[in-house]
């Protein structure tokens, strides 16, 4: 190197030069130092970013796949059930607003097989519970039927929502009730809900319903299903919806005219049968059937042995009533309508102190 071209260095450089070295100074070390510094942060906070997301994306695919397996597991619950309700109570006794969910079924010696899914939505879990009529839970024993109190199911965790509706046939064209209400434009006619008594659930006197669906939705961050469940061990389809029961009564009226300026009298006596449903558990009611079981169109006389009782008319048994009902009017009214009328010859009561009901 010449003697100018030397002496055009920084005097660092020149003795680097000049000694045939080559190297850095303290402060070219330190930058690059730095930058290494600064890709290697980089490269691991980019990494961990990764390693973020993988395991997100893993416990995602965890949670949907969770979501599934619990929504496979209801639709089998009911497709080997007998009944699927929501009943007006908890486990717990509180008011049921869609986070119990319970099923019906019979084993093969004809035991009850009752079992449940609650939702606990603080802790954000769902889980399975067997339990009897006297109310002892637990896990049931598949050979003796007896719950054990001290075993549990693992819950499923991480669930954000969960909630079961009773659709009845009527409302399945309702946005305010069913989540598919699209369903309702293929229907010719809109279905009715039926009233139906399910009496065969042991201590279910909520379990009460027609034709209908149980529709239970089913989240967690990562999956949300939407199901749609029946009772399959029931040929229609049948399943508990939650609302209409019916019940009938046998009511005595009697009459009294007077005439010959009330000198004398005469007494009638009506002995009639009446079926009354309901699709909000009594909190009103609808006639179906008003017909005079005993006696002429115009009444009995109390006082004549001979009187005609109507023979041919059922006997004062509420399914004999029913039978009797359903000859007049098959289906009963549907929800919010008026009153089937009365037959011809039944005499309503007057007055509440000329009624004696029984």
């Amino acid at each position: 190197m010449s003697r100018q071209a030397a002496d055009s260095l920084p005097a660092g450089s020149a003795r680097r030069a000049a000694s045939g070295d080559c190297g850095f100074t303290i402060l070219e070390a330190l930058i690059a130092t730095g930058i290494v510094t600064l890709i290697a942060f980089t490269g691991l906070a980019a990494c961990k970013a990764m390693a973020q997301v993988m395991l997100w994306s893993s416990g995602a695919r965890h949670s949907a796949a969770s979501v599934d397996t619990q929504a496979a597991q209801l639709r089998n619950d009911a497709a080997s059930a007998f009944a699927v309700f929501a009943p007006e109570s908890d486990m717990y006794g509180r008011m049921n607003d869609g986070q119990e969910l319970d099923f019906y079924s019979k084993a093969d010696d004809g035991r009850p097989i009752l079992w449940r899914y609650f939702y606990a939505a603080a802790a954000q879990t769902l889980q399975r519970w067997d339990f009897d009529p006297t109310g002892a839970r637990g896990v049931r024993d598949a050979k003796t039927g007896v719950i054990d109190a001290a075993a549990t199911y693992p819950p499923l965790n991480g669930i954000t929502h969960f909630r079961a509706t009773a659709i009845s046939a009527d409302r399945l064209g309702d946005p305010a009730y069913n989540i598919y209400s699209g369903i309702g434009a293929l229907f010719t006619r809109p279905p009715r809900a039926l009233p139906v008594r399910y009496a065969a659930v042991p201590g279910g006197s909520a379990a009460v319903g027609g034709n209908g669906v149980m529709q239970v939705s089913l989240t967690s961050q990562a999956a949300a299903r939407v199901l749609d469940l029946a009772a399959g061990s029931m040929p229609t389809g049948f399943t508990i919806s939650g609302a209409p029961v019916w019940h009938a009564i046998v009511y005595r009226v009697d009459q009294s005219h007077r005439f010959l300026l009330g000198t004398a009298g005469k007494s009638h006596v009506f002995i009639n049968a009446r079926v009354d449903v309901s699709y909000d558990h009594w909190a009103s009611k609808i006639a179906w059937c008003d017909f005079n079981l005993l006696g002429n169109p115009d009444g009995l006389d109390p006082h004549d042995p001979h009187a005609d009782y109507k023979p041919n008319e059922p006997l004062e048994r509420s399914e004999n009533i029913l039978a009797a009902c359903r000859q007049r009017h098959p289906l009963p009214p549907a929800r919010n309508s008026a009153d089937n009328p009365a037959d011809p010859d039944t005499v309503r009561p007057p007055l509440r102190r000329q009624t004696t009901a029984r």
